[in-house]
């Protein structure tokens, strides 16, 4: 089965590098306290796991994302980026591609999920970064992308 995503231009993203284009796909997400939302996460081929940062998790959490206690936390799991050190948490999801053509394929796996820096919502702190879909979900994809004039991002089933 193939997925498509697409190439964003770089300018308009937070911390991003201008090369051409940032790699995007979107993903319906389900966790054990929420509803499912289609999410869009930035390909982050560096990054060990999958992360949805503050503004995507609120959207699947709502007041429970204060609720979680990322220094406590059973399943804690101290992570270091782009952006520095931040606290994150594991929870169970489904991720869940639809394809053009109406096939559907769902990955349950851990979802690492960041601590809000600020802790109030804004367009400030890792609030405003993207959610990363990292090599613990693209191990099961084979990855075509290509930047620059012939723009694609097409990930497919192994």
């Amino acid at each position: 089965m193939r997925f498509r995503g697409y190439v964003h231009p770089t300018s308009s993203l937070p911390h991003s590098i201008t090369s051409g284009g940032a790699a995007l796909i979107r993903i319906w997400v389900a966790l054990e306290e929420g509803p499912i939302r289609e999410i869009t996460f930035l390909i982050d081929t560096g990054s060990d796991g999958s992360v949805l940062h503050p503004a995507d998790a609120q959207s699947l959490l709502g007041g429970n994302l204060h609720r979680i206690d990322f220094g406590g936390d059973s399943r804690r799991v101290a992570g270091l980026g782009v952006g520095g050190a931040v606290d994150r948490v594991a929870r169970d999801a489904a991720l869940i591609l639809n394809s053009a053509d109406g096939e559907t394929y769902s990955l349950e796996m851990p979802i690492l999920i960041a601590r809000p820096i600020p802790s109030e919502p804004g367009e400030h702190g890792n609030w405003r970064l993207p959610s990363l879909l990292g090599r613990d979900f693209l191990r099961h994809f084979r990855l075509e992308l290509l930047c620059g004039d012939r723009r694609r991002v097409v990930l497919e089933t192994l």
